[in-house]
């Protein structure tokens, strides 16, 4: 989907905001509504096996889908799986050294609440 709504152009805004991250080895991050797991798997690249990323979405079948893409291209151990609305994660302050999410905040209800939940993480 997408590929189809950006004409491909999504995946170089994906590159475009890991280029900000400024993650480095041993750190952690979390990728809210990550759905499939794109930039999960670069966070994952960026924090190395010493580091940690949580995947969450509150779908299950697109966690899923996720976690099997993730595990079919070597990543497993660093990476864990979460189902979590976006407006109320399940996380303590100030756990994460980075928090993304992409174009499932299109999908949220209330943006502000799932900003604020993620500022907060």
């Amino acid at each position: 989907m997408n590929d189809l709504m950006s004409f491909g152009v999504h995946r170089l805004w994906k590159q475009f905001a890991l280029s900000l991250t400024g993650l480095k080895a041993g750190q952690s991050a979390l990728d809210v509504a990550g759905g499939t797991g794109d930039l999960t798997r670069g966070l994952a690249r960026q924090v190395g096996k010493g580091g940690r990323v949580v995947l969450s979405d509150i779908n299950r079948s697109m966690l899923e889908a996720g976690r099997d893409r993730l595990l079919d291209a070597g990543y497993a151990g660093n990476v864990h799986c979460l189902v979590a609305d976006a407006e109320r994660l399940p996380f303590a302050d100030a756990c994460f050294d980075c928090v993304t999410i992409g174009f499932g905040l299109r999908n949220v209800t209330d943006k502000a609440a799932a900003l604020s939940s993620m500022y907060g993480s």
